[in-house]
Parts: structure tokens; sequence; C-alpha cells
């Protein structure tokens, strides 16, 4: 800490030709309103340092001494102790809204602003001679947001008699108390406004308790998921349905956790499916102090995996369906010209009788290709990125439990005349194999972007990638490089891309990641 020479500071003020004999003029002040706005915006600063200087100052109540707090531009926003001191300072001009700059000369606000650190000025030290009875501390608040800037100033104040040196080191630590305090608000804060927005969520259900299982809160979710006629505040958690069974694991088994259950509810006619995740809460010394609960509605995942299931085995039945229907009638045909062509040599009865039955293969063969055909479409006009976001509320839940960001950048989104239904499976389809081909976590980058009468969606993992003779089969039936899998996947995309006048690409290199982009004309483009 740099000495500060007072009478170099002096001559400085005598040269610019400020009269140290009279009481300094405040000529920069806020206005009424300016101030009210200026106090508001620092309350936090002014209860806290008035608070604890009140509780210093009651420790001395018959010293003339009082607190002073200022913004980092040097204003005064309040003051605080002894009351004829407070009544004195009018006397000086010091009153809330001035702000101290050059005109006040020598004075430990300015001081401490200019050098960002404690300072004292006391009696003759000061340039002007009525302050010159008084002794002057101030302490820097540094920017709560971390900025490096003076946020404001705390001052005391006192008669020059009553100096002490370790006033300004009692300032100092007044000053920390204060920014520590103030840190702790924001913290707090910050922690009420990210409890408030997780339990305001409607896609997860929240539950806190205490250490003994009692609800503190659980949000409306939570009621609606679990169908309870109120919200059961101070009851203990080990009585919620479905639920209450796991907190008693993790409060009086002595799990560590719970992570990723899957729970059914069976209590209707038609079962709720749910991911329950519950974790303990734990102070310094890693007692249990809470427990907070997550609850999430799969039910739609499930039957949208359900019916997934289905649609692919539909799928694996009329590929197969045709295949056998083609591979028989290929002979069938080569029988029936055989038959027709030696028919004089064969007795009659004979000759109808295989007729009808080979006639009787072909109408089986027949059943097997409609089979296989697609079902009539129906057909509806909807938004790429309503659609996709859709898909995605049953994806991205999964895909967080196995550590996998999905990174949206919808430059433009446009409508499409598709069925829906098969638009999803296409994105589920494409987002799954991302998703597989990263087992160990990884991030999926979602791109949308419509122009020239074409909507292109592009769909990115960071997987370990596809080599070059991997690449040249994907998409084919049956083709698969997954364990278990059935290599129909990406050929359902094929198909129904085609049915949608659309394509598809894939661009991979093993090491590097897949990219899979799709382009589907837009509804009244023309194409």
């Amino acid at each position: 800490m740099e000495l500060l020479d007072f009478e170099e500071l002096k001559r400085y003020y005598h040269a610019m030709g400020l009269d140290s004999s009279v009481i300094p003029d405040f000529k920069d002040r806020l206005a009424v309103d300016a101030l009210r706005q200026r106090k508001s915006d620092y309350a936090d600063v002014l209860e806290v340092s008035l608070d604890l200087a009140e509780r210093f100052l009651g420790l001395l109540p018959q010293d003339p001494m009082l607190v002073a707090v200022s913004d980092g531009e040097g204003h005064v926003l309040g003051f605080g102790g002894n009351p004829a001191m407070i009544g004195s300072l009018h006397e000086f001009n010091i009153v809330e809204g001035v702000r101290y700059g050059e005109e006040a000369a020598i004075s430990s606000i300015t001081l401490c602003l200019e050098r960002n650190e404690p300072v004292q000025v006391i009696g003759a030290e000061h340039y002007h001679l009525p302050l010159q009875q008084m002794a002057c501390y101030t302490a820097p608040l540094p920017d709560p947001e971390g900025s490096g800037r003076i946020y404001a100033t705390i001052s005391i104040m006192t008669v020059a008699d009553n100096a002490h040196p370790q006033l300004l080191a009692l300032l100092g630590t007044m000053a920390d108390s204060i920014e520590r305090e103030l840190l702790l608000r924001k913290q707090n804060t910050q922690q009420q406004i990210l409890t408030q927005a997780l339990l305001e969520t409607s896609h997860f259900g929240v539950v806190l308790t205490d250490e003994h299982g009692t609800i503190l809160t659980l949000n409306d979710s939570v009621s609606r998921m679990l169908s309870l006629a109120d919200k059961r505040e101070g009851l203990d958690a080990r009585s919620l349905p479905v639920i209450g069974g796991c907190f008693r694991q993790l409060l009086d088994e002595g799990a560590n956790h719970i992570v990723g259950l899957e729970l059914s509810d069976k209590r209707f006619s038609v079962p709720k499916h749910f991911i329950l995740d519950i974790v303990p809460i734990v102070d310094g010394d890693g007692r249990m102090i809470r427990t907070a609960g997550t609850l999430r509605e799969t039910t739609e995942t499930k039957r949208a995996e359900e019916q997934l299931r289905h649609n692919e085995k539909l799928v694996f039945a009329g590929q197969l369906a045709v295949g056998i229907a083609h591979e028989i009638r290929n002979p069938l045909t080569a029988i029936k010209g055989m038959l027709q062509f030696t028919s004089s040599q064969l007795d009659p009865a004979h000759y109808s009788l295989l007729m009808s039955e080979i006639e009787r293969i072909n109408l089986i063969t027949d059943d097997f290709l409609v089979l296989g055909r697609p079902k009539t479409r129906q057909l509806a006009i909807r938004e790429c990125s309503g659609l996709l976001e859709e898909t995605l509320q049953m994806f991205e839940f999964q895909c967080r439990l196995e550590n996998i960001s999905i990174k949206r950048e919808y430059i433009s989104s446009g409508l499409l005349l598709c069925e829906c239904d098969q638009m999803k499976q296409v994105f589920l389809n494409v987002l799954r194999n991302a998703s597989e081909a990263m087992p160990r976590g990884g991030e999926i980058s979602i791109t949308l972007e419509a122009a020239d009468g074409r909507q292109t969606i592009s769909i990115s993992d960071t997987g370990a990638g596809i080599d070059a003779e991997e690449l040249k089969r994907a998409g084919e039936p049956f083709h698969t490089t997954k364990p278990g899998g059935n290599g129909l996947g990406l050929m359902i995309v094929k198909r129904i891309m085609a049915a949608h006048e659309g394509s598809f690409a894939i661009d991979s290199m093993a090491g590097k990641g897949t990219v899979v982009t799709l382009e589907l004309p837009l509804a009244g483009s023309g194409r």
C-alpha cells in the first residue's frame, strides 16, 4: 500500500483554486427520483452494511461515530450510527445523494475509489479546515459479479480525538463480512430461482423432503402424475403412491441414491410409466439434510416405443412376405407353363386339380404381396420444427441419462405435407442411430434450414463414424452393424423419404462421426 503524501495533495487542490477555509460545496448530486432508484438498486448493500454497522456501533453507544455507504461513483446513499453526528453532517453539506468528486478535495471516499484500497484521512490531513476536526475511514466493496471494479464503499466517520489505527483494520474486516453476506444472498437468490424454476416445470415432478422424509414441497406435476388429491406437504414421503417405497429405501435402508429407476403405476386401466431419481443432499460433514426426488412420466415414450416395435415387425413381415411371394411365384410360373404345355398328355381331371391348386397358391402369394405394400397415407401440413420437437420430447430424456446432449440450430423451418407418424419415425430412427453410436456420451447436433422450396434436416453425432465399406451398405434390408439389430431402421427411413419425394444421404468417416441429411419438398412448392 503506497503512502499518501497529503501535503502534495493539498498543494494540488490549492493550485486548482479550492478555498480550504470553507465547507466543500457538493455541486454534483442525484435528483430525488434518481436517488430513490439508486437506493433501490443498492438495497442489499445498504441493508447488510447498515445492519452490520448498527450492531458494531451498538457496542460503542457513547462514541460519536457514524457509518456511510456510497456507490461506486461516490454518491452517498445512506447513513447509520450516532444520530447527533448524522444531524451535524448537514452543516458540512453532506446529505444523501451528494457525490464525492474533486470539489471534496482530500476525502477518504475519493481516495478509496481512486486507489481501490482502504484509506484513512485523519484531522489535519483533510484539505478543508472545517473538516480537520474529523477522522474518516473508507473501505471498498468489490463488484459481486466479479468485474474487479468497486461496486460500493463503506465509511466510518468520528471526531479526530477518537482516531485509532485499528479502526481502518476493523473497517476492512466489516467490508469482508459485508462482501461474504452479499455473495451468500446472491447464491441464495440464484438457488431460489433455480428451485422455483424446477418446481414450476411441467416436464418433471419434484419432491423435496427433510432428513426424516417429511415432505417440504412438491410441485403440481407430481400431483398430476400420481393423481394426488392434495399436495401432501408435511406428510411422510414414504406414504406417496408408486414412489413411496423408493424414498423408504433411501431413508431407512441405506441406499446411496436411486437413479433412472423405471416404475409403473397400475392403479388405473391404462398403466402409467415413470423414471425416478432420488438423491440425498448432504451438509459439509456428510450428513443427509434433505432428499430431492425427480419424476419423469414416460408413458408416451413407452407407447411410442411399442408402436415403433410394432411397425418394425410389420415392415419385417412385409419384407419377408414379399420375398417369399417372389421365391414361390418364379418356380410356380414355370410349373404352370409346363403343365399347360403337357396338358394333352394328362388326365383332364388330374390337370384340372393341379391347375386349381396352382391358382390357389397364386392367390396366397398375392396376399403376401399385399401385406408388403405400404398402407394408405394420412397426409397433413405440419411445421418441420414442430414434428421434430414432438419426436425429441420422447427421445431427449433418454439422452440425458446416457450423457448425450442435443444442440439445436433452427435457421429456418417450413411447412411439410407429410404423414406425421411416418415422419416422426424417420427422425426417431436417425436419432436413435446417432445415440447408439455414442455409448459413452457425446453430442447430437440438429440443423434445420428451409430454402429454394426444400427443407433440409441435418442430424450429426460425435460417435465413432462408419468406414467406407459399411457406408456403402447402409440402408440395405437386414444389414446391420449393431448387436441385436435387424437392419430395418435405415431401410424404413429410405422408404418413407422416397414416398414423400424426399432424399436421404449419409456422410461419415471412421473416427469422425456421422452426418445424416434429409431433404423434403416444402408444402406448396410444386415439387
